[in-house]
């Protein structure tokens, strides 16, 4: 699992007096969730805002990171979603726009990226965010299971913003697009070559529907990669439709751009996908310490971690049991945010004396100094 799972978030809020009305019914997993906030309300959040403008100002505007399982990539999209999208509501048969969503304001108020009062102005709600999950095509065996896992993908990306289909102030073109991928619509799979080609349509609908920079967001974008290596998957017709689909949005053919685009993933394999897809850059977390503290949590973000629940002489337990990633030619050191929190957690439900789980350790010891026992570096 995911350090969190992110659930269905329905909207409902009151405007003008109105009776209450559905804003963005979400089936994707990544906006806004209960969980999150509980995370935060807890102190379990680890105030990572500050990647939202390095991701919006410094990084290139074509993205790929790559960072071990369990370090945070899907939360640090999640936080570029909060921040970013903006907050829609039908009202009187049209799309209107909340520019001081309070829920945003409130999840984000005394964080980082607050503290920057011009850029928080600037950019917060300001964007159309598309998400897509790759996560879907993992499961894929052969080519006509990746045909149906790719349609999901589509699917679930564009029915994030199935509101604007039902809003009966829009356009017939939109309606009918919409009405495309309804769930349970047979059309992705019978018109397979032109949904790969649907993801720029449904870029330019976006932006000229609703007037934002469009940022577009996937995760788990290795999960082709992952197919191919454990599902024994043969030929190249699936990674050259994922290229197609993943290439009709970096370049739009009606030359309608997209602000910013960042996948989060695993695996690269020596540059397999930044190479077959050009215009994106490949980022590192083990060779870029700007991108290495991110992710994970650094001792530093462990220790007031544990400061928060009085839990200061449990760091070396931790920094002996999950201090596992360094980047190189540098002194980060990151832990793996789910262990740490996990065992914070298990602290609270069941205390353990540091020096009784050392013990326990101890007691092992004979075993790695029989002579009996040989090492095998072979």
């Amino acid at each position: 699992m995911r350090f969190i799972q992110f659930i269905l978030s329905v909207y409902l809020v009151q405007f003008s007096g109105n009776p209450l009305v559905r804003a963005n019914a979400v089936k994707s997993r990544w906006f806004l969730t209960t969980e999150l906030i509980e995370l935060k309300a807890n102190n379990y959040f680890v105030d990572k805002t500050e990647f939202i403008h390095d991701f919006l100002v410094n990084q290139p505007k074509y993205s790929y990171l790559t960072a071990p399982p369990r370090m945070g990539k899907t939360s640090l999209l999640t936080l570029i979603g909060l921040f970013c999208n903006a907050t829609w509501l039908e009202i009187d048969d049209s799309v209107n726009i909340i520019e001081d969503d309070r829920r945003s304001i409130e999840f984000f108020e005394n964080t980082t990226i607050s503290k920057n009062e011009t850029f928080f102005k600037t950019h917060r709600n300001k964007y159309s965010v598309i998400f897509v999950d790759f996560a879907p095509l993992r499961k894929t065996t052969t080519l006509d299971s990746f045909r149906v896992n790719m349609c999901s993908v589509i699917e679930n990306m564009v029915n994030y913003y199935g509101f604007l289909g039902i809003c009966t102030g829009a356009k017939e073109s939109l309606k009918e697009f919409f009405k495309k991928y309804t769930p349970g619509s047979p059309y992705c799979s019978k018109n397979f070559k032109q949904a790969l080609q649907d993801g720029s349509v449904f870029v330019r609908m976006l932006k000229e529907a609703l007037g934002k920079e469009v940022i577009i967001l996937g995760d788990a974008f290795d999960s082709i990669l992952h197919a191919y290596l454990l599902n024994d998957i043969t030929g190249s017709e699936a990674m050259a439709y994922f290229v197609e689909f993943v290439d009709g949005l970096l370049a739009n053919e009606e030359n309608v751009s997209v602000d910013r685009i960042l996948f989060v993933g695993t695996l690269n394999l020596g540059g397999i996908l930044s190479n077959f897809i050009k215009g994106i850059t490949h980022r590192e977390f083990y060779h870029d310490e700007t991108i290495g503290k991110y992710f994970g949590l650094t001792e530093q973000e462990v220790k007031n971690l544990l400061r928060d629940f009085s839990l200061e002489d449990h760091f070396r337990i931790i920094d002996d049991w999950y201090n596992g990633f360094g980047v190189l030619d540098s002194h980060l050191k990151v832990f793996n945010i789910s262990s740490v929190v996990s065992y914070v957690q298990r602290l609270k439900s069941q205390p353990i004396i540091p020096s009784e789980s050392f013990s326990a350790l101890i007691g092992l010891k004979p075993l790695f100094t029989d002579h009996r026992i040989r090492l095998n570096c072979h």
